[in-house]
């Protein structure tokens, strides 16, 4: 087992929202300096876009109510990451 020094847990909203903060909370977990100049790293550059598309809203209320208590569950125990897990449009909403 690994104690939580160890593990770093990010959220994929993370990178797409705030990519520069991200980056720089990885750095700090793995000690090293996150006082870089990021301005000339290619931050918000988008790499290999896949086709983009939405849920059905009929899909995306049938899985709200599917998951929950499982979105409650992690509403509550991730609180503090500022993602949306029981918005009506779900943290990639």
């Amino acid at each position: 087992h690994f104690g939580s020094e160890q593990l770093f847990m990010g959220f994929y909203d993370s990178i797409s929202s705030e990519p520069e903060q991200f980056l720089r909370s990885v750095l700090e977990h793995i000690g090293v300096d996150s006082g870089i100049d990021m301005s000339t790293y290619p931050l918000r550059t988008i790499v290999n876009r896949g086709p983009r598309s939405e849920i059905p809203e009929r899909h995306r209320e049938f899985l709200s109510a599917l998951y929950a208590d499982e979105l409650a569950g992690l509403q509550n125990r991730f609180k503090d990451s500022g993602i949306p897990w029981l918005s009506p449009g779900g943290p990639h909403g």
